[in-house]
């Protein structure tokens, strides 16, 4: 069963429930290879055998490459991801509706971003703050080397 949760955010004065689905495990895969080899195109220190682990290698680059993909690669990606969000309306926020395709649903750019943040933390099982942080944590203290793509991986 795909995972799903409801995104509430609050902005400009006006609160709005994102409801957030996962993509289908094939679709998510492609689209993580698809993101992947676009890195790769753009930042050759990506390892080109993280393309075969599909999300779990897109969190290991995202943490330390993401940027570097071009706008004409980007574009679809987050037009397809963004497909995974629905809008809750109506008194007892159960009625759901796509978003809107002109933006309309969204009252600031920020929005978007977290709406984003929230949909690949549903895809990859766990929050990206919160592994950025441990894994700086665990760099500042001397724990642990700083990571690196491959050494993620392993760890996700």
């Amino acid at each position: 069963m795909r995972r799903e949760k409801d995104f509430v955010i609050t902005d400009r004065g006006v609160s709005k429930t994102y409801h957030l689905k996962e993509m289908p495990a094939m679709q998510a895969y492609k689209w993580a290879a698809r993101a992947l080899l676009g890195l790769i195109k753009t930042n050759p220190d990506i390892p080109p055998d993280v393309v075969s682990t599909g999300m779990a290698g897109l969190a290991s680059v995202a943490l330390t490459a993401l940027g570097g993909i071009d706008w004409a690669t980007l574009e679809p990606l987050m037009d397809e991801m963004m497909s995974c969000v629905t809008v809750k309306f109506g008194p007892a926020s159960e009625a759901v509706r796509p978003l809107a395709p002109d933006g309309q649903d969204f009252e600031d750019v920020q929005t978007i971003f977290a709406v984003q943040k929230e949909l690949l933390e549903l895809h990859l099982g766990f929050s990206l703050a919160a592994k950025l942080s441990t894994s700086s944590a665990s760099v500042a203290t001397g724990e642990i080397a700083p990571t690196t793509p491959t050494s993620l991986a392993s760890s996700v």
